[in-house]
């Protein structure tokens, strides 16, 4: 069936960000071999939304003075979804900032279907995560950067075991720009390059799986199917 897409609206997105290697609060506590960008507050049409400190542990957030900013311009359909997953998860007031189900699968599913409220529903949770071992099934490998908007998977596949396993989600900002996602167990959203997030990907599997032949497998797959929710294409 055919489409009509409207022209799609921009809208600036700042994010502030400040490093980070982060990977797990629960024990044993993991670190990343590259710090990421985590972000501590989104700036967009003039207001500015901070997230709740201990969102950020087990780190303390700097003052907004030694924070980093980078600056897009993003559809506002992409926009509006970041923010309304970071005001209800990780901002400063949301009530959800503790919840088990906020993961990287289930960032991305939120931004991909966002009707369906998946940050309410452990069923919910679980198509997160069926959706992202779907898309590292369908085997569709990725090179470079994702497609804005593009749901991306780092994941490692195991056809003669039927195994199909998603270590990561992430959301392509476009060409020439970071990815972003929600990084580990209750995370906090930061901005990643890919050559830096593949190798954290490579380290973080070895060390769950014991063999860094696992590790070395871990490529990122994506599908067109699977991408951020824009309301003007119908």
């Amino acid at each position: 069936m055919s489409h009509i897409e409207r022209a799609v609206q921009n809208e600036q997105v700042t994010f502030w960000t400040q490093p980070s290697r982060f990977a797990r609060r629960e024990w044993p506590h993991r670190t990343l071999k590259h710090p990421y960008k985590l972000i501590a507050m989104i700036e967009t049409g003039g207001e500015f939304y901070p997230a709740q400190p201990r969102s950020a542990l087990p780190e303390e957030l700097l003052p907004p003075d030694d924070m980093d900013q980078t600056s897009f311009e993003l559809p506002v359909y992409l926009v509006r979804g970041i923010l309304d997953y970071f005001q209800k998860h990780i901002g400063y007031g949301s009530s959800n900032v503790d919840a088990l189900n906020r993961t990287c699968h289930h960032f991305a599913a939120t931004l991909h279907n966002p009707k369906t409220d998946p940050y309410t529903s452990d069923y919910l949770y679980d198509v997160a995560n069926h959706n992202a071992q779907t898309i590292v099934e369908e085997n569709l490998v990725q090179e470079s950067a994702l497609p804005l908007g593009w749901w991306g998977v780092y994941g490692t596949r195991h056809p003669e075991e039927r195994k199909y396993v998603p270590y990561h989600s992430i959301i392509g900002l476009g060409e020439g720009r970071p990815n972003i996602s929600v990084i580990a167990l209750r995370g906090s959203m930061g901005l990643s390059g890919y050559p830096e997030m593949h190798e954290n990907m490579i380290q973080d599997v070895t060390t769950q799986t014991g063999s860094s032949a696992r590790g070395e497998a871990v490529k990122l797959y994506a599908s067109p199917y699977f991408q951020a929710y824009n309301p003007d294409k119908v």
